[in-house]
């Protein structure tokens, strides 16, 4: 166990840390499934024949202003929850303190970190935008006859799979190219945690700009 030599503070491991992390995901997503299960059944009990989908969503949060406003909550919603505790962090015995002192955070290191994160995640999203887009313009280009074939291949899904097939290799349309934003975002994202990797008290960039350290309590 690391400890922090200026207060004694016993560094959570990386292993602990990632733990935590898959149990917050874990519920997070049991939640997520529960709560859009809980909508559309409310919205079939209320007689609409078609819950909202993906596709509706989609719509919804490419919204300039609704994905601006998404973004603010989040932020301020980061803010707030940072120093405390999820369930994640509970079981496995870790929990975010200050690094000078190794008492609670600050407003100021909450904004900190919070704005470091979303900062180099907008920075990520806006240079990974340009990827694929050639595609996505090729695929909305089409996106009349792709509904002209669904129509004509309503009842057979294997046609209409072969016929999509055809058309994208007419076009020079590689679907999975449009996909590489999403897939770049990933790795990306997480690079700015990566000096937890090897720096002395295993502080991501925001942890460390905020002056901040995960601590084990076990």
């Amino acid at each position: 166990m690391i400890r922090n030599r200026r207060r004694d503070l016993p560094v959570a491991p990386i292993r602990r840390r990632l733990l935590a992390s898959l149990i917050d995901l874990a519920l997070a997503l049991v939640a997520g499934i529960l709560a859009i299960g809980a909508v559309t059944g409310v919205i079939a009990m209320r007689g609409r024949k078609d819950a909202p989908g993906v596709s509706s969503l989609t719509k919804l949060t490419s919204s300039k202003r609704v994905s601006n406003a998404l973004r603010v909550f989040t932020f301020v919603l980061n803010v707030l929850l940072t120093g405390r505790r999820g369930p994640g962090s509970r079981i496995v015995g870790i929990r975010l303190v200050d690094a000078r002192t190794g008492g609670p955070l600050s407003l100021r290191q909450a904004t900190l970190r919070a704005g470091s994160r979303q900062g180099w995640l907008f920075l990520v999203r806006r240079l990974t935008a340009r990827l694929g887009k050639a595609e996505q313009f090729k695929h909305r280009d089409l996106q009349s006859k792709i509904e002209a074939l669904k129509r004509a291949h309503e009842d057979d899904h294997d046609a209409f799979q072969h016929a999509m097939m055809k058309m994208y290799k007419e076009n020079q349309v590689r679907p999975y190219v449009s996909c590489l934003p999403a897939l770049a975002q990933l790795p990306l994202g997480l690079a700015i945690e990566a000096p937890a990797l090897w720096t002395p008290l295993q502080q991501g960039l925001p942890d460390k700009l905020a002056g901040m350290i995960i601590t084990s309590d076990r």
